[in-house]
């Protein structure tokens, strides 16, 4: 499994030439965080780890139209992409460890791929990162845990909501655990019981849902994906911002071992992390760029 050290964005969206480093005295930070105003770049940076941690989905395939979007140009006019080539040269190149401090590299440009020491693929052949898209209306439309993890999701979410939460509906799927043989069991339904009323995710309000979504990507891709770099784009966007280091402190707790990489507006999330893990955790993109 791999880690990010650092990556050197040449051309790629809004970053002309610019390098981010995520490790800190030969270890790789626990969580950073981008942040800067809106167009700053903040997405972009997560999709550029994105691409260059899966970077054979390009292999054996012309990539110039997907590339043309991406790639720099100083007049970003959209109907020009279609048949002008970029006057700019994209290159994303990454460097990654494993615990054994084993270096690998990873190079994408204009075309698609141009080297890669990565494995293959991972397990679920979503290349090297977890991206936690919970944004995504698909994503947003159904609740569903898998019941191996209840006491951890309850544990986040009670955390997060302040309020007592449950799960229902458990039903099993066609799936047999290969540790256990015994049948998946998932739950469809999460509640939150605020007093003397309960909302079941069906009902809750969009912010609610998202961060049900959240907990739920957390709790169940990280047991199912082996990768350990994790993408988050606005962490604590809808969390009361009380609440806000307390998610910080849960994440690097619960998952010690994975590689958080998040993007943020929140002043409370900056200044936390700033005082907890240090400066280098930070990625202030307006000055960066």
């Amino acid at each position: 499994m791999y880690y990010l050290n650092e990556i050197h964005l040449k051309n790629f969206c809004g970053y002309k030439d610019s390098s981010l480093s995520f490790s800190h005295n030969k270890k790789h930070n626990p969580i950073s965080v981008f942040f800067g105003p809106n167009g700053e770049g903040k997405s972009s940076a997560l999709q550029a780890i994105r691409l260059v941690s899966n970077p054979y989905q390009f292999f054996g395939r012309e990539n110039d139209m997907f590339f043309r979007k991406l790639t720099f140009d100083k007049n970003y006019d959209p109907t020009a992409e279609g048949y002008v080539s970029p006057k700019n040269a994209m290159r994303i190149d990454a460097h990654y460890s494993n615990i054994n401090g084993e270096i690998f590299k990873s190079s994408l440009d204009g075309k698609g791929m141009l080297s890669s020491t990565l494995d293959r693929y991972n397990s679920d052949q979503e290349g090297w990162t977890l991206y936690c898209d919970v944004d995504h209306p698909m994503n947003m439309n159904k609740f569903q845990l898998y019941a191996k993890n209840e006491e951890l999701f309850v544990e986040l979410a009670k955390m997060i909501y302040g309020f007592n939460v449950v799960l229902d509906k458990k039903v099993e799927s066609s799936w047999i655990d290969k540790d256990t043989n015994e049948v998946i069991q998932f739950y469809q339904n999460f509640i939150i019981q605020k007093k003397d009323v309960s909302v079941h995710f069906r009902r809750m309000s969009d912010g609610e849902k998202k961060i049900a979504t959240l907990l739920r990507f957390l709790c169940d891709e990280i047991i199912f994906n082996p990768s350990k770099i994790i993408l988050i784009d606005n962490i604590a966007m809808h969390i009361y911002f009380k609440r806000h280091a307390m998610l910080i402190d849960k994440l690097t707790e619960l998952f010690p071992d994975r590689q958080f990489i998040a993007t943020t507006h929140s002043q409370t999330v900056i200044d936390y992390v700033r005082d907890k893990f240090g400066n280098h955790c930070l990625y202030d993109l307006e000055s960066i760029k």
